[in-house]
């Protein structure tokens, strides 16, 4: 639980810089991604842990692992089918693949 909340608010800290060399900083991202595997160590079947590691796999535009944690969510805890499916929708939209996100 605790790692889960540090992972949160690790991948806060990633967004716009203001270096136009560097415009999007990723650590913090980075950063959670390495405390959620640590998370899933101890709870290796969390489906809470899994569905925020897809979270920031799909910001790191790691779509594949994101798609991978999603669905392992889903295995893993059946009642969270409509809010993994909601959100794959949003990232569809955002993406501008609106066809992909009604379909979902």
């Amino acid at each position: 639980d605790i790692l889960l909340r540090r992972a949160q608010c690790l991948s806060r800290l990633a967004g716009p810089t203001k270096d136009p060399n560097k415009p999007f900083d990723s650590s913090g991202f980075l950063a959670a991604w390495e405390t959620l595997d640590a998370a899933l160590l101890i709870v290796p079947h969390a489906p809470t842990t899994v569905f925020f590691k897809g979270l920031i796999m799909a910001k790191l535009q790691r779509a594949d692992e994101a798609n991978e944690c999603f669905q392992e969510c889903v295995t893993l805890d059946p009642d969270q089918k409509d809010i993994v499916e909601a959100v794959i929708a949003i990232f569809f939209h955002i993406s501008g693949q609106h066809e992909r996100a009604i379909e979902v």
